[in-house]
């Protein structure tokens, strides 16, 4: 009999992103987008909201598996191709009425957490160089050599609509490993690409962000900047608030140490064991019951949005042994890890 932990509070993104690469599949490798939902065991009614969320684990995991599915490794660097970036609503109508280019990545690094959780995305100016940097910061799920291709792409393709097709980075790096064939890369982003990199970054020359945009609805940006600077605030307030996300977030963070004691997480948050555990049994949770929810829901991520293998997922989790680590998977699930993959996993053609 299966003992499934309770689900943890994990990062989330808009469905936006989802149904995009959906038209994108059907209107450019022309697939049927149903039965790849079903071949995941995905309902795909749950993702058709462009409104909602959806875990960003479920994302990545998706948008590996269309790579596979429709037999496109570089599905990243092409998930932006003809893309009218209105169709990231209010988001999209902000960054494309900036007044300068500058402003438009400065907008687009200050409100994409809006719209996607658990990552990192900064533009800073260094002498005459400025970095644009994105990198996944929660270990909630494994990071994604496609997400972080598409979101890169994504900016490149901002740069050029507001400023020209021809523009190019003076450099790229990217933190996972150089696939087998390069050539997409050069091709989109230049022959200055690095791999195995500590961040996904884009350079380019500093005084392109001077660079003013044209034919803007001046009006309409200030408007929609006041929404977005009203939604950030309430996001930050609730983050501020959000004491369980917290507390989840030190323990994801302490697991490859081992188990970590109430007393080390407490002090990681200011506070006292006793007011942790009240918390805690106000919600009716106990520690150890959600060290087991974090443990079970990074490792479902890990096996089915990734090729990680068993001994370092049993690392991730704090778990002493291999053999460990699929005891209680099989305590979770009824399944072994590697049962558990091979069931939520497209296996390419």
């Amino acid at each position: 009999m299966t003992s499934t932990p309770l689900p943890i509070d994990e990062a989330k993104i808009s469905k936006t992103y989802v149904n995009i690469l959906f038209e994108h599949m059907r209107n450019k490798a022309m697939v049927d987008t149903d039965s790849f939902l079903h071949q995941l065991q995905i309902d795909k009614n749950t993702l058709l909201d462009d409104e909602g969320l959806m875990p960003m684990s479920q994302f990545v995991m998706i948008l590996e598996e269309a790579a596979k599915y429709i037999g496109d490794e570089n599905l990243g660097l092409h998930y932006y191709q003809n893309i009218d970036f209105r169709r990231l609503g209010i988001f999209g109508y902000v960054l494309l009425n900036s007044t300068t280019i500058g402003e438009a990545l400065y907008f687009s690094s200050r409100y994409y957490c809006l719209f996607q959780q658990g990552m990192e995305h900064k533009l800073v100016a260094e002498k005459d160089t400025a970095i644009l940097t994105y990198n996944i910061i929660t270990k909630n799920f494994p990071k994604s050599r496609q997400d972080a291709e598409m979101t890169l792409m994504g900016a490149v393709t901002l740069i050029r609509i507001l400023y020209g097709d021809e523009w190019q980075p003076t450099a790229v790096h990217f933190s996972h490993q150089a696939p087998d064939d390069i050539s997409e890369h050069i091709k989109l982003l230049g022959s200055n690409i690095h791999f195995n990199k500590p961040n996904n970054s884009l350079f380019f020359d500093k005084q392109l962000l001077n660079t003013p945009v044209h034919n803007i609805d001046i009006q309409l940006k200030k408007s929609l900047s006041i929404t977005m600077e009203h939604l950030l605030s309430i996001n930050q307030e609730q983050l501020a608030q959000d004491w369980l996300h917290a507390f989840q977030e030190q323990i994801i963070n302490s697991l490859e140490n081992g188990v970590p004691k109430i007393d080390e997480i407490a002090d990681k948050m200011f506070i006292s064991k006793r007011t942790l555990q009240r918390r805690l049994s106000n919600d009716g949770l106990s520690f150890l019951s959600v060290i087991e929810s974090i443990r079970y829901k990074l490792s479902s991520n890990y096996l089915s949005a990734s090729e990680v293998i068993l001994q370092d997922i049993a690392i991730t989790l704090g778990y002493s042994d291999v053999s460990s680590f699929s005891r209680a998977f099989k305590r979770w699930t009824d399944m072994t890890p590697l049962e558990f993959r091979r069931k939520n996993r497209i296996i390419p053609k």
